[in-house]
């Protein structure tokens, strides 16, 4: 995971003391000197400086998108396997309602927004930016 893939507030998993993975928050990114290279802080953290290979992204599950977000419809496609949920959501920027579909099936499992399908999410952090930048005021929580 790359700390440019990453904004202020984004949800990744760190190792705690024992080993363990936890979530935690992006609280500040910024260059290391002595490292020579970007590192970031979480809140958990606090003052200490991590690498980039010290966190990872969060998977999109399913789960999680049913915890905030409400399902609009959901139907399987004729040819394969892949299901898709619709789930509404309103953007003040985007004017209304527009739908984020998760995809499920193939081995595969992402969200797209339903007009763009260029843009797919696997990771938390990468639904937490569409909604920041679509003005959505929705708060993801772990």
């Amino acid at each position: 995971m790359n700390a440019t893939d990453l904004m202020l507030g984004d949800c990744v998993q760190i190792e705690d003391e024992e080993g363990n993975l936890i979530t935690d928050y992006i609280c500040d990114i910024g260059y290391v000197p002595e490292w020579n290279e970007l590192g970031v802080k979480t809140c958990k953290c606090g003052n200490e400086w991590l690498r980039e290979s010290e966190i990872a992204p969060i998977l999109l599950t399913k789960d999680l998108l049913d915890k905030h977000f409400t399902i609009n419809n959901s139907y399987q496609e004729e040819f394969g396997s892949i299901n898709r949920y619709y789930y509404g959501v309103i953007s003040k920027r985007l004017g209304g309602i527009w739908n984020l579909v998760w995809m499920e099936g193939n081995n595969e499992n992402y969200l797209l927004i339903e007009d763009d399908p260029l843009i797919r999410m696997k990771y938390v952090h990468e639904l937490q930016h569409v909604l920041k930048l679509s003005k959505i005021n929705k708060e993801i929580i772990l």
